[in-house]
């Protein structure tokens, strides 16, 4: 099972958020608990500084993910443009 951590960053664009995309968001990343061959709406990023994103609805959560250690560390959320990755 990996372990989710936020950094504050991710907390703060979460708080700009409104609330029904910020349960949907809370419920995306949670499924993110599960092994990697699990995850859906999951896209390995090229050429940016973060490894992954995950798409829920109009936002992206991108996020880094530690293998060994099993820790997802969600980096930024926001409205999907051209700017997002």
């Amino acid at each position: 099972m990996n372990k989710i951590s936020w950094t504050n960053k991710a907390k703060k664009d979460l708080r700009k958020i409104p609330q029904k995309q910020k349960v949907q968001i809370y419920s995306a990343i949670g499924a993110l608990s599960q092994p990697l061959d699990e995850w859906h709406n999951v896209k390995l990023l090229v050429n940016n500084k973060y490894d992954y994103r995950l798409r829920v609805g109009n936002y992206r959560v991108v996020f880094d993910f530690e293998k060994k250690a099993k820790i997802i560390s969600v980096e930024k959320i926001g409205v999907r443009n051209e700017r997002t990755y």
